[in-house]
Parts: structure tokens; sequence; C-alpha cells
């Protein structure tokens, strides 16, 4: 390097507290703008299905934010990097525990949205309902019953494949049939 160079540098870096100091505050109020802008990002990937895109915007935004307080003062930049390390596992976690509760998420895995309801109403219709044994139930088979095949137990032994059934019990994990006549 030439000396013109070294000389440069050094006024440059002679000026930058003297910049700082005299209460040049637009790189703070950028960089925490910033790094809202990515926590409210990272939360809104939470609802809306982005593949990822709005997760790298975030993670850029905070990044930049974070640069941006570093160039203006390092302990302030220490700070923010120390306080989106702490935040942002917290952030992560609370939209992970939320997740399964959100409607895009249900739709997503095509989940039940109240899944007690649906068995308790499921419940109560097909308890004494008749159908036909498709299958030989031998104690267990398939049934026809309201125009949709179930799996059913039989109660009280073997009840060949054609033969009329009425449902005595029903629950989440199985139905149980007996013969009629």
């Amino acid at each position: 390097m030439t000396p013109s160079l070294w000389l440069l540098l050094a006024q440059a870096q002679s000026q930058a507290p003297a910049a700082a100091a005299s209460g040049n505050n637009t790189l703070i109020g950028w960089g925490v703008l910033l790094i809202a802008i990515g926590f409210g990002l990272v939360v809104l990937e939470f609802f809306v299905p982005s593949a990822g895109v709005l997760a790298i915007i975030a993670s850029t935004s905070i990044v930049v934010g974070i640069v941006l307080l570093f160039l203006q003062d390092t302990t302030i930049g220490l700070l923010a990097t120390l306080c989106a390390l702490v935040l942002l596992p917290i952030v992560l976690a609370t939209g992970l525990k939320i997740l399964p509760h959100t409607p895009i998420f249900r739709w997503l895995t095509l989940d039940d949205p109240k899944p007690e309801q649906a068995d308790a109403t499921k419940q109560a219709t097909l308890i004494g309902h008749e159908g036909v044994a498709l299958k030989d139930l031998r104690p267990i088979g398939t049934c026809l019953i309201d125009d949709q095949r179930i799996e059913c137990l039989a109660q009280g032994g073997v009840i060949e494949a054609g033969s009329r059934v009425r449902v005595v019990s029903h629950d989440r994990f199985q139905t149980k049939v007996t013969p009629i006549g």
C-alpha cells in the first residue's frame, strides 16, 4: 500500500467516532427497524406457507440490522446480537407450539379441527344401526353400515358374510356388532 492510502485510512478511522458521537442515530434506527421486521417475518412464516422465502428474507433482515448496529457502535451491535440469539429461539419455540392450531397447518395436514366432537357425533349415530357383514367376522371383519365400510368386531362368536348385523357399541378404536335374528 502506498503511504497516501494509509493516511486516508487513518483519517477515516479518526473521523468515524466523531460522526458517531455527533448524534448520527440513523444507523441505529434502521438497524432496529430491520431487526423488528425480521422478527415480524419469522412470526408471519408460521401463518403463511411461503416455502421458506419469508424465513430467508427475515434472516437477511436481522443480519443486515445487526451489521448496521455494529457500524454505529460495537457495543450496540453486540447487544443486538445477544438479543437476537436469545429471542429467536423463544419466537421459534412459541411458533412451533402455536403452529398445529393454525388453520393453514390444519388445512395442509388435512387434520379435523375438532376430532372429539366428530367422534362423539359418529359414536352417537352408529349405535343401533344395522348393516351387512361383507366378509366373515372371525371375530374381526368388514361390514357395510350406512353405506360405509367399517372394520367391526363380532361380539359373541363368528358372523358369516352376508348376515345382517346391528352396532351395539362404538368408540374411536372399534365397532362391536351382533348378528340380527
